[in-house]
């Protein structure tokens, strides 16, 4: 069985970078058009099964999975690996029903996520405004359920935003620090505070629901959020738009760096596959 995991940021826009639209907004006809036309070589393809692996919500996934629309689209793997979603019976899945026992890395990956609920919790009451009253800059957070996922601000780059959170989270609970990871994304503008999970862990969970099945896994990043992902497959590519240290990864480990930029660069290699 032949696996695609796929970025959605920063991998399935338009050539023109063009960010994909949130929430239920309206694509371009350009963004349309090339998102049928990965969907039309998926399904012309040797790949069995698609999978989107992103840090979106699953509310923003799906506004993007109705437009890729193509059957082996199986699942959605969203905020970074916390929570999965099997297309066929729309439906939210258990993760944790994939762990073999209490002392499997998964498991332990998944038991932190319980750290990012109450991490969330105090950011809603307490930690927004402490942040504000540090910074002067109001940090909305996005709509997740499972990431705390913030719009960097021009006067605060990414490192410093997450030194003042680390800080901040310190204060309020030291403990919290060994089950959070910080990540910068520089190429997409958000600070993101999440679990020990990540897209990694979407690709083994994938892997897990075909027991005894041989899996050939394939992923496409640009981003360094994609590493773990791109890390954990077979054959990494990225687009020629990715960051430096992402092109680096996939041509030491014999993957692929496209000439193209963003979508077009999945679109000339699924149809060359």
């Amino acid at each position: 069985m032949k696996v695609l995991f796929h970025d959605v940021d920063g991998c399935l826009n338009a050539t023109d970078g063009e960010p994909l639209p949130f929430s239920t907004s309206p694509f371009t006809d350009t963004q349309s058009t090339l998102l049928r036309r990965l969907a039309a070589a998926v399904d012309a393809s040797p790949i069995d099964r698609l999978v989107l692996n992103t840090g979106r919500s699953l509310h923003d996934t799906l506004n993007v999975a109705e437009q890729l629309n193509t059957s082996k689209l199986s699942h959605l793997v969203v905020e970074h690996g916390a929570i999965y979603y099997d297309m066929s019976t729309d439906t939210r899945l258990d993760a944790g029903s994939h762990a073999h026992s209490d002392d499997d890395d998964l498991a332990t990956a998944l038991a932190s996520q319980s750290t990012v609920e109450a991490m969330l919790d105090w950011y809603a009451t307490t930690g927004r405004q402490a942040l504000k009253d540090r910074t002067g800059v109001d940090f909305a957070p996005q709509a997740k359920d499972a990431n705390l996922t913030v719009v960097i601000h021009e006067s605060l780059p990414g490192e410093a935003l997450i030194d003042t959170l680390r800080e901040l989270i310190e204060g309020h609970n030291l403990t919290w620090l060994d089950h959070l990871v910080f990540h910068h994304s520089s190429s997409e503008g958000y600070v993101d505070v999440m679990s020990l999970v990540s897209k990694a862990t979407g690709v083994e969970i994938v892997k897990r629901m075909h027991p005894g099945q041989t899996v050939e896994t394939f992923a496409v990043g640009n981003g360094l959020n994609d590493l773990p992902m791109l890390r954990a497959v077979d054959y990494p590519i990225c687009p020629n738009n990715a960051d430096d240290e992402v092109r680096e990864f996939c041509t030491n480990a014999g993957g692929e760096i496209s000439p193209h930029s963003y979508i077009e660069a999945s679109i000339d290699w699924v149809s060359r596959l």
